[in-house]
């Protein structure tokens, strides 16, 4: 059974490993934003956390998330091994981080996918999340691009 927890320092190399590859299995060419190597760092404000999901002691999913400014969450590092796709664990972890920025008194939460992802759109969808256009933000390079989908959640309370 999967466990859901922080990140953890020594977690970081696995970490790493790990989001090389998803990025391999999906075609993606990797990139260094949103703390991939440091995430300690990256994801180190008061209002931040990285989630990450274990099985078998080994690292099957991570989910983070950083504080843009005004209440809005960002989820990034939305990842799931292909073994734990539907299984609920995506739901579980995403139920996670949504207590945790409920807890943490965010207003919205805020994520993109690829627009060629559509199970992802379609799990967003499912899970409260609807498509808007967001004012570009510097913090977020992905709201510059309109070719991304971005979703946001409407209410956390």
């Amino acid at each position: 059974m999967p466990l859901i927890g922080f990140f953890d320092q020594k977690d970081q190399k696995e970490v790493n490993g790990f989001i090389d590859e998803i990025f391999s299995e999906m075609g993606w060419k990797k990139d260094f934003l949103y703390g991939t190597e440091d995430i300690a760092s990256f994801f180190s404000g008061k209002r931040d956390a990285f989630f990450v999901v274990k099985e078998n002691n080994q690292i099957t999913g991570t989910l983070g998330l950083k504080e843009l400014e005004n209440g809005k969450g960002l989820l990034k590092r939305f990842y799931l091994d292909k073994n734990c796709r539907g299984r609920g664990v995506a739901q579980d972890l995403l139920k996670k981080a949504v207590e945790f920025a409920r807890e943490k008194s965010y207003e919205t939460l805020v994520l993109d996918t690829q627009a060629d992802n559509l199970r992802a759109q379609r799990f967003y969808e499912k899970s409260g999340f609807v498509p808007f256009n967001p004012e570009p933000n510097q913090k977020w390079p992905e709201s510059l691009h309109p070719d991304i989908f971005v979703y946001r959640m409407l209410k956390l309370s």
